[in-house]
């Protein structure tokens, strides 16, 4: 992380902070961090009026006062080595830095040094992900990590045995971070691409899609997920808050999606849909 982030500083009710904190990450938050108030980051570039616009709208809601700083140069690596724990999901997988411990006790180990992309497990998304993931045979499959982040579901994909993974972002730095996680975890067969699903060849279908992102984006691309996953094939998405699963389910069920399974943890959500229909 350095000054090309914004630091926003939002005081208020401590016991409001979870539901604001999920409410920011919707909204375009990369990371939020607590001490005697709630810290959030995004990049510079993003912090736009419109961006502010829904900032000033989230305060306003809930009570809070907030104020923005451009994010001082410091020493990102040690501060995420004193403050990063290892996550696990279950028996199933582990999810640590290169100073933790190797625990051989989990079925899948994954090493990941996230700098300032999404995807640690820490988040409820990404653990919810990670959890419906273990409950899939991916075994020879084609897989899509639409947003991936570190590159944590594309690495998971391919220790379960998918035969082909694409893993795209529209994040210069998430697609550096997810080669270098790539290469920690010596995958082999995960294709990094910058860019949106268009990017995506028209043609190109998928067993299995994989969509952590925002609400914003899931929404307006449904029809596009649709278009490139087999008929029968399977689609987990998450991002998505609780006040938003109508509006997301019916999205999704109208582009030809049957619901499988919806779990929840905290104020996120993650469905589990298959593709019932052609879109």
């Amino acid at each position: 992380m350095s000054a090309d982030y914004i630091q926003i500083n939002l005081r208020g009710e401590e016991k409001l902070r979870e539901i604001l904190s999920a409410e920011l990450f919707s909204i375009g938050i990369d990371s939020v961090y607590e001490s005697e108030m709630l810290h959030a980051y995004i990049k510079k570039d993003l912090f736009t009026e419109n961006f502010e616009s829904e900032l000033k709208e989230l305060c306003s809601k809930y009570n809070y006062q907030y104020n923005s700083e451009p994010l001082a140069n410091i020493n990102w690596n040690a501060e995420w080595e004193r403050s990063f724990e290892p996550v696990s999901i279950g028996d199933y997988c582990l999810v640590k830095a290169a100073f933790h411990d190797v625990n051989e006790s989990f079925q899948h180990t994954i090493e990941i040094n996230p700098k300032m992309s999404f995807g640690t497990g820490h988040h409820e998304t990404t653990w919810l992900m990670i959890d419906l993931m273990s409950k899939l045979e991916l075994k020879d499959k084609k897989v899509l990590d639409y947003g991936c982040g570190t590159g944590i579901l594309a690495i998971l994909a391919e220790k379960e045995k998918a035969v082909a993974i694409d893993a795209i972002d529209i994040d210069t730095l998430c697609v550096e971070n997810s080669e270098e996680n790539l290469q920690i975890n010596n995958c082999k067969n995960i294709n990094i691409i910058l860019g949106d699903i268009d990017i995506i060849d028209a043609a190109e279908q998928y067993d299995l899609i994989l969509a952590n992102i925002n609400r914003n984006v899931l929404l307006s691309n449904a029809n596009a997920i649709a278009g490139h996953l087999k008929i029968k094939g399977d689609l987990l998405l998450s991002g998505i808050l609780e006040a938003d699963k109508g509006k997301v389910i019916d999205k999704y069920k109208s582009a030809g999606f049957s619901m499988r399974e919806l779990k929840q943890r905290g104020e996120w959500l993650c469905i589990y849909f298959t593709k019932s229909t052609n879109s």
